[in-house]
């Protein structure tokens, strides 16, 4: 490396860390000011700030000295790293809790949780630990050192840059003391044929080597027998030994090229194989989301997204097979053919369950839509009819597709399927089929993504949704849901179990139970799972409430959810308010009544007609009859063993 070269890299190197100090002591200064002079807790640089530990409560994760870097979030998740502030003190641990705007901590050494904070006690996230920093920052950060620093590598960055440097003058003077006892080499002249006459040398050099050239002896050239003679020698010796004419040059391993491999070439008639990414990129998932967003700004549930989210992706499939430019008539076919298609497959309206049976259903359906869509066309299209046989073709091609995808976890099974179903009934060249087919699942794990955050939104390790699965109809689940809320010691469990099971806090249990219930209900539906029904207790205050009860059937209020969710009442409650069951029962809700031992009149006792199902305890079953209720519909089961029950109407 020559001399130039070594202080070009220092000149880059040392400049670098002036920027770095540079930047240090700016931070450093802008912390000192905030904390000495505005007298403020904690220093905040732009939404971050730096805290360096001094106990073990997060070991190992974070150690004492470690220095860790907090950016200011006032919305942390579960099991995120916070910095609170608590009295005078600035606490590091791990959110184990979280209701609301309070949380709850631990550290990941410790066997105990903290006490509930609330948000604006957060200073922020952790999103860097750097380990062992803490004790070194007291002596880098200091605004002294770092000016030393600084003006330290300045000084030495000028001596590099600096022409007449002591560096400079040194390598001078050693390179005029070598050049003065290098002897004095004579110039070599270089001569050529002269193309006029072969038999002459003509010299080709300057005009200042004319004495020296007329000095050196003419070189002497090799007669005729003398070449043909070394031209037998030549032709005598093998083709190994042909090298001694030759100057070897020896070469560095580092010279040598390295082998490339050369990708194997895919022979005439072989399938180029589909590559798949094994990552899905954050823009095309934020290109969607965004989409959703725009086309559907609120939803009234987590199913009605979930269902957006599925016919978005139904959609974007499609249009890989479709024209983008939709001709005359082919936006309305589309969207008659997506509605049956989602009513047959995820309302079950076909009476499958994602069986094999579930793609030919679904067939004989859409063709159904088909013949009653060309007879009842009226308009001046004369392609009307291929219009609506293509998408008829898309459609089925799409519940193949679709089937094959739930059916198979291998890519390499589930891409030979595509191409066989697309192939039966679309035209394609291999590689625009399988340019087609990476699309497809390419898309179809985009989705599949979005639809597990969106349903997963509700997961939370302060509450905990049990589906307890009854004895005699198994397909039928209770619901009981855990608190994992820490309450202080000062009160009784008695006072917590009033608390908690009454009152407006047990009517606001049911809206967690409900939105976490969705979630489920809504993987069912994708997933094709028809026969779970779901067992929901509402306490009998909530019937008083209007405006509670219609906010509670509104989440309620999709065909789906209306077959998956049995509304549980009591028989002394539903004879009391009688008009407002038959009213739900109008609307389309299921109602199941438990009976509790309680005498129902003559008169009232038709108002059980209206249940879906009747759960009497076996121990009392004997001693009644209902002859207005189906024997179909009655259970012999203690429900209320299997549901969450309010303490106070037990």
């Amino acid at each position: 490396m020559n001399n130039k070269v070594f202080k070009k890299i220092c000149n880059i190197f040392l400049d670098i860390l002036i920027g770095v100090f540079g930047v240090i002591l700016l931070i450093t200064i802008y912390n000192d000011i905030q904390v000495k002079v505005l007298n403020k807790s904690y220093a905040d640089f732009f939404g971050y700030s730096t805290f360096e530990v001094q106990t073990g409560s997060m070991r190992p994760t974070i150690n004492i000295n470690d220095l860790i870097i907090v950016k200011k979030e006032d919305s942390p998740k579960i099991k995120d790293i916070i910095t609170y502030k608590k009295g005078k003190e600035f606490i590091t641990h791990r959110v184990v809790e979280a209701y609301k705007e309070t949380y709850v901590t631990r550290g990941d050494a410790n066997n105990t949780k903290d006490e509930a904070i609330k948000k604006d006690q957060i200073v922020g996230k952790v999103i860097k630990v750097i380990p062992n920093f803490g004790a070194f920052r007291k002596t880098l950060l200091n605004p002294i050192v770092l000016i030393t620093l600084i003006v330290s590598i300045y000084i030495i960055s000028r001596m590099f840059s600096n022409k007449e440097s002591i560096f400079t003058k040194l390598l001078k003077k050693k390179k005029e003391k070598v050049e003065e006892e290098k002897p004095v080499a004579v110039p070599i002249t270089d001569f050529v044929i002269n193309d006029k006459d072969e038999d002459n040398l003509v010299r080709a050099s300057i005009d200042e080597e004319d004495e020296i050239l007329e000095e050196k002896e003419e070189p002497k050239l090799l007669d005729e027998d003398a070449i043909e003679e070394l031209k037998q020698t030549i032709e005598e010796e093998p083709d190994e030994e042909k090298t001694i004419f030759f100057r070897t040059i020896s070469v560095d391993s580092s010279d040598i090229n390295p082998v490339v491999p050369v990708p194997r070439l895919i022979e005439e008639g072989e399938e180029e194989p589909i590559v798949i990414d094994e990552e899905i990129k954050e823009e095309d998932e934020e290109v969607r989301l965004k989409k959703l967003k725009k086309k559907h700004k609120k939803f009234n549930s987590i199913i009605e997204k979930a269902i957006s989210i599925k016919e978005e992706e139904l959609n974007e499939i499609i249009n890989i097979f479709d024209d983008p430019k939709l001709k005359s008539n082919e936006a309305t076919i589309k969207e008659n053919f997506l509605k049956i298609y989602m009513e047959g497959k995820y309302y079950n309206y076909g009476n499958e369950n994602n069986s094999k049976n579930t793609c030919s259903k679904l067939e004989e359906v859409l063709t159904e839509e088909t013949a009653k869509m060309i007879k009842q066309y009226k308009g001046n299209d004369v392609k009307f009819d291929t219009k609506v046989l293509k998408y008829k073709a898309l459609f089925i091609v799409l519940a193949n597709i679709e089937y094959a995808n739930s059916s198979y976890e291998d890519i390499d099974t589930k891409i030979a399927v595509y191409k066989k179903k697309i192939s039966k009934y679309l035209e394609y060249e291999d590689k625009e089929l399988n340019n087609k087919i990476k699309e497809i699942i390419n898309i179809q794990k985009i989705y599949k993504k979005i639809f597990n955050d969106t349903v997963s939104i509700v997961d939370t390790n302060t509450f905990t949704l049990n589906y307890n699965q009854l004895t005699t109809k198994k397909n039928i689940y209770g619901l009981v849901l855990d608190h994992n809320i820490t309450f202080s010691k000062v009160y009784s469990n008695y006072i917590i179990s009033k608390t908690y099971d009454e009152g407006v806090v047990a009517e606001d249990k049911v809206l967690v139970i409900l939105n976490i219930l969705l979630s489920k209900i809504a993987k069912d539906m994708i997933d094709g799972n028809f026969k779970n029904k779901y067992l929901l207790y509402l306490p009998a205050s909530i019937y008083e409430k209007q405006n509670k009860l219609n906010n509670i059937l509104k989440l309620l209020n999709n065909e789906f959810v209306k077959e998956s969710v049995l509304i549980l009442v009591k028989s002394s409650v539903i004879v009391n308010q009688k008009q407002v069951f038959k009213d739900i029962k109008k609307e389309g809700y299921q109602i199941a009544i438990v009976y509790d031992n309680i005498a129902i009149k003559e008169k009232d006792s038709s108002i059980l007609s209206i249940a879906t199902y009747l759960f009497i305890d076996k121990k009392v079953a004997k001693e009644v009859k209902f002859n207005s209720v189906d024997d179909k519909a009655i259970v012999l089961e203690n429900i209320l063993a299997k549901v969450d029950i309010p303490g106070g109407e037990e």
